[in-house]
């Protein structure tokens, strides 16, 4: 996958952790299912391409780092 996209991690309106990959023009290009804890949510993001550089926080257990407010759908 090119380094073109943006990943999104955030918790939806039910709790659920989901991740988006915007390209770099903002428009969402893929979206997840819900997930019960972020670690699970991360590891498919990298089934479908998402790769962890040394910019970005280490992957955590805490459900809670990171977190966003949850996006209208």
């Amino acid at each position: 996958m090119s380094n073109t996209f943006r990943w999104l991690f955030y918790l939806d309106s039910h709790g659920n952790w989901r991740w988006k990959r915007k390209a770099s023009a903002a428009q969402a290009v893929a979206y997840s299912e819900g997930f019960q804890n972020k670690v699970d949510c991360i590891n498919n993001a990298r089934s479908n391409g998402y790769v962890v550089n040394d910019e970005e926080a280490p992957l955590s257990n805490d459900p809670f780092s990171d977190v966003r407010r949850p996006e209208p759908d």
